[in-house]
């Protein structure tokens, strides 16, 4: 990994470098808060969608070693796939089976953690496009 000075080059060189640098920062004070939080001792599915939820479910287990009040906190994770347009009989069943599975796996995190009142958990899809099965109908 090569360092981008903050001070010398020209000035997107030098933004890139005050970027990196802070990002450097950010990532040492998660870390180190981390590092002193309570673990999470719920078992996690192994998938992309659980490991992002377990990884929330660690940040908020670390608010107060990061010197975070329990004010309002925003996380977001995602899960690709769904935009099959043909198919979903085959396809959705085991991409909303993660779903599921990840999802109850962060609430028992919430439950652990004694914060389930507090936190809200909700899903989203943005498309809404026409089957191609549909346009042998038309």
């Amino acid at each position: 990994l090569v360092a981008v000075s903050a001070t010398r080059g020209n000035a997107l060189e030098r933004r890139f470098g005050m970027m990196q640098s802070r990002a450097r920062a950010l990532n040492g004070l998660i870390e180190r808060g981390l590092a002193r939080a309570p673990s999470v001792e719920t078992a996690f599915p192994r998938t992309d969608l659980a490991d992002a939820l377990r990884m929330v479910a660690r940040l908020i287990a670390a608010l107060a070693a990061f010197g975070l009040a329990r004010g309002r906190q925003v996380f977001f994770v995602s899960q690709d796939g769904y935009d099959t347009h043909d198919n979903q009989l085959d396809h959705h069943p085991q991409l909303l089976r993660t779903l599921s599975n990840a999802v109850s796996a962060f609430h028992q995190a919430t439950v652990e953690l004694g914060l389930t009142e507090q936190i809200t958990t909700f899903t989203t899809s943005e498309f809404g496009r026409r089957l191609n099965i549909l346009s042998s109908f038309a």
